[in-house]
Order: C-alpha cells, then structure tokens, then sequence
C-alpha cells in the first residue's frame, strides 16, 4: 500500500508537470503589451484623459456665441358674441384661431472680466493633468506586471526547488527502507526518513499552490481569462546599476505624480483668477430674429402678422451679492496654500519611499553576493553528506541538516533576485523612467 501511494503520488507529479511543455509560453515584452491593450485600470484612465482633451475647447471656455431656436404653434376654439354700439351683434359658436410664433436668439458674452480666457487656460491645465493621470495609471500597471510576472518566475524557481528537495528525500527513503527491510537500520531511521519525506511533499504541494495563484494574479492584471495556463519564458537576471543621487534628481524632475501636484497648485490659481473676473462687468452682444402670425375667424383681425431683427448691447455689474465673491476669493486664496503644501507632501512622500526602496534595494545586492557563495558551499556539503549516507558513513539526521541547509540557501537567494527585481522597479517607477 505504501509502495502505491508513492507511485500515485509520483504519476500526480508527472500528470502536473506534462502539460508544461504544451502551455503556452509568455515573455515578460508579451504580457506587458497586453497590459498595455487590455487592462481595464489603463483603459479607463486614456477614457478620462480624453474627456479632458474634449473639454480643453473654446466653447467650453465660453468664447462661442450660444443661440436658441425656439418655435411655439397654438390654436384655440371660442364661442364668440359680440355686440356693437351700433347695435349690431355677432355670434359665433366655433371661431377658430391659430398663432405661429419662430425666434431665434444669439447671447455673445463679448466681455466678462478675462474669465473665458482664464478659463481656457485652466481647461489646458486640466488635459495635461488627464495626460499625466494616465500615464501615471500606465506606469502603475506596468510596474505590477513586471513584479508578478517575476513572482511568477521565483515561484517557478522555488517549486524547481521544492521538486529537487523532494527527490533527495525519496531516495533517502527508499535507501532506508531497503536497510530497514535488510534489518542494517532501525525502523527509527525509516520512520523519520518517512516523516521528511512527508514534509517535503506538503512543501512542494504550497509551493505549486503558490505558482498557480500568482498566474492568476498576473491574468487578472492582463484582463484575460484568469486560469489561462503558460509558462514565464524569461528568467530573474542581473540587475543594472542604480546611482541614488541620479535617481533622486530624476524623481524631482519626471515622477509623474509630483508633476500632478505641481498642475494642481496651477489650476489652484488659475481659479482664484476666474472668481476675480465675477468683480469686473460683464458686456454681451444680444441678436435674434423673430416671425409672429396670428389668424383669427372673430374680432377686428382677420389676421396679423410680423417678422423682424432684434439686436442690442447688454452691460452688467455686480453691485452687491452679500460678499459672495469675496468669500469665494478667500477660499481659492487657502486652496492656494493647500495645494502648495501637498505638492511638498507628495515630494516628501516620494523621496522618502525612494530612500526606502533603494536602501532594500541595496540589501538585496549584498545579499545575492553572499547567498550565491552560500549556495555553492551548502551544495558541496550536500553532494558530500548525501555520498556519505549512501556509504552508511553518515547518520540520516545530518544528512537532512545537509539537505535543510541547502534548500535555506538556495530559497534565499531565489528571493534576494526577486527582490532585487521588485526594489529595481518600483525605483524606475518613482523616479519617472519606467516606461523609458
């Protein structure tokens, strides 16, 4: 029945990883451009910056004339008596009367304190702001792409891994099994031997757990279908040399939401601009065209009829509104300030995660140095401990402290590149460089 188990638990092994070979295989490049294509997060963000290019318009700004068509037919019928001093009387029990009225009306606000030109300035500012927003979106999508598709990679690695460590341990208990059986070791040995070999297929077991959950993750950020199978074709390689001071001055210069916050301490005064217009006066040229025709079968008009231009010139002032404007004036004022000091909190806050992040980041470069000598040590004093077992010259719990050792190393290091890749990203993500 053991023996069983084992070869089931092996043909499982087989059936996982058969299909590897037949999956599709994806590029960190592929699934970067269908990011690019298809996730809705980026989708949404070029929608919202084109609503702002729409907007950025002269006639939004109100530079355009606006004219009205209005048309307003009616009819009536009346029970009519009239009686004259001349002593005559007119009845009529159904008289009919119809009026036509067509007017065309143009308001051209010629003048309103530099509002509409102040206006238009803010709607530029606005689609830049769209333009940046999206970017930014862009730039967060890639930067999630390019992390889990690495995590995906480390947990290739990882499960590689786990699938070597598992190995060792099922010749270890075939090995004493055999000496079991042949009475040369204790059922003590066989049964821990068991216990280990256990562990290491729980462990194996969470680790492709693992795998398969992050190719989710990654499908879901690639808006396809979430359990859509493929293997990562690229591998964790070395990363470039980052220069903190450059990339300090770089983030100052280009990231992309500080030039946000930089827009919007524009918009800030370009509103209080805008309110100051409402103390100036206001002129607009007024045009329309009318047409009335009344047709009636009672009164002294059979019929009436009139066509005509009308024109004129409108001047205002605001006298007196209870300080509205000024109130309004005062507010801008501290949005004002309040959009200077989130600009300083956004760059504080960037700078702060940029020192963070290139702090970890230069960890991670010490210890992949370290753990690569690790890993080249722990795998010697394995290869030797494992020759030893085999020769009876080595008792099985150093042969697993060998084991341990060498799987610690080989995890940590796997986990130092990968960090190393997420450290390296999110710098080029903060420092505006990531989409270069």
């Amino acid at each position: 029945m053991k023996s069983f188990k084992a070869i089931l638990f092996l043909l499982m092994l087989m059936a996982i990883q058969q299909p590897l070979s037949a999956q599709e295989s994806l590029s960190l490049q592929q699934a970067l451009a269908i990011a690019l294509e298809d996730n809705f997060d980026i989708r949404i963000a070029q929608n919202d910056a084109a609503i702002a290019k729409n907007n950025h318009s002269w006639g939004e700004a109100g530079f355009l004339p606006n004219v009205a068509l209005s048309l307003d037919q009616a009819g009536s019928v009346n029970n009519i008596r009239q009686e004259f001093l001349t002593g005559n009387v007119l009845e009529n029990p159904s008289a009919a009367q119809q009026s036509l009225n067509v007017n065309a009306l143009m308001n051209w606000t010629i003048f309103d304190g530099m509002a509409m030109f102040t206006s238009y300035k803010r709607l530029g500012q606005l689609e830049s702001m769209g333009k940046l927003q999206a970017k930014a979106a862009i730039e967060q999508v890639m930067a999630d792409v390019t992390m889990t598709y690495f995590e995906i990679v480390q947990r290739k690695q990882q499960l590689e891994l786990a699938e070597k460590s598992l190995s060792i341990s099922e010749e270890r208990l075939k090995l004493a099994e055999q000496r079991y059986q042949l009475g040369s070791s204790s059922k003590l040995e066989f049964l821990q031997a068991k216990v280990d070999y256990n562990a290491d297929r729980t462990s194996y077991l969470q680790q492709l757990e693992a795998y398969k959950l992050s190719k989710i993750a990654l499908n879901d950020l690639l808006s396809r279908e979430v359990n859509l199978d493929f293997v990562p074709s690229d591998s964790i390689q070395a990363v470039r040399e980052l220069d903190y001071a450059d990339l300090r001055s770089q983030a100052e210069k280009q990231n992309t939401w500080l030039a946000v916050a930089g827009l919007n301490q524009k918009v800030a005064a370009l509103n209080r601009q805008q309110i100051g217009a409402q103390m100036l006066p206001q002129i607009d040229l007024i045009g329309g065209y009318h047409f009335n025709r009344l047709q009636s079968e009672a009164g002294f008009l059979a019929s009436n009829q009139n066509r005509g231009v009308d024109f004129g010139l409108r001047a205002s002032i605001n006298v007196f509104d209870g300080f509205r404007v000024q109130r309004q004036r005062q507010n801008a004022r501290i949005q004002i300030m309040s959009a200077d000091i989130a600009f300083e909190q956004q760059k504080q806050s960037i700078l702060s995660a940029l020192s963070s992040t290139y702090t970890a980041f230069d960890n991670n470069r010490v210890l992949v140095e370290m753990e690569t000598e690790n890993l080249e040590i722990a795998a010697q004093n394995l290869e030797i401990a494992n020759d030893r077992y085999k020769l009876g010259a080595l008792p099985a719990i150093e042969l697993r402290e060998a084991q341990r050792q060498y799987v610690a190393a080989e995890s940590r290091l796997i986990q130092a590149r990968f960090l190393m890749v997420v450290n390296q990203t999110e710098l080029l993500r903060l420092s505006g460089q990531l989409l270069d």
